[in-house]
């Protein structure tokens, strides 16, 4: 219930968030309650479980991968699930997928498959909407109003975070 997006360009990646969060029939609007600066190098956009959401937020602010790779962030996550095996009520790990900014690199997380993004992606129940938009070269800022518009699970205001690519 909620949209975040993504667009690599030669000199910056562009992440931004909607910000709806829901639990039961209520709804609050957070800005800075889908996307996470964990460093100057590192995103976080999350969609789904909020609990999920935080413990991993958490987790990466104390875990790196060893290389900025597929495998690697795979390898990550495993070791994120045996964390939240240890944690009393933790949500599953398929209760929530992610967007992470890295180094340069964006990788989504859905559960254990991993895929590096290598132009613009999109998640949440705004996705199609949102990836829609990217599709036909909007920027992720106007991607994600378009979702907010057309689906009743996402809502302004609209968080972003620009980071600079070095050497570009």
């Amino acid at each position: 219930m909620s949209v975040v997006a993504v667009r690599i360009q030669k000199k910056e990646i562009v992440i931004g968030a909607d910000s709806i969060r829901i639990s039961g029939l209520s709804q609050e609007k957070d800005k800075l309650a889908k996307l996470s600066r964990i460093s100057t190098d590192m995103v976080l956009g999350t969609v789904g479980s909020c609990a999920l959401g935080f413990l991993f937020k958490e987790f990466l602010e104390n875990h790196l991968p060893k290389q900025n790779s597929e495998y690697e962030w795979m390898m990550l996550i495993r070791e994120f699930v045996d964390y939240l095996s240890n944690a009393k009520n933790a949500p599953s790990i398929d209760t929530a997928e992610f967007l992470v900014v890295y180094h340069g690199k964006v990788f989504f997380i859905s559960g254990y498959f991993i895929r590096e993004i290598k132009d613009y992606y999109s998640i949440g129940a705004g996705k199609d909407y949102a990836l829609s938009a990217l599709y036909l070269g909007a920027s992720v800022e106007k991607a994600i109003q378009t979702a907010c518009h057309l689906s009743i699970l996402c809502e302004e205001p609209i968080n972003t975070i620009t980071i600079s690519l070095r050497g570009s």
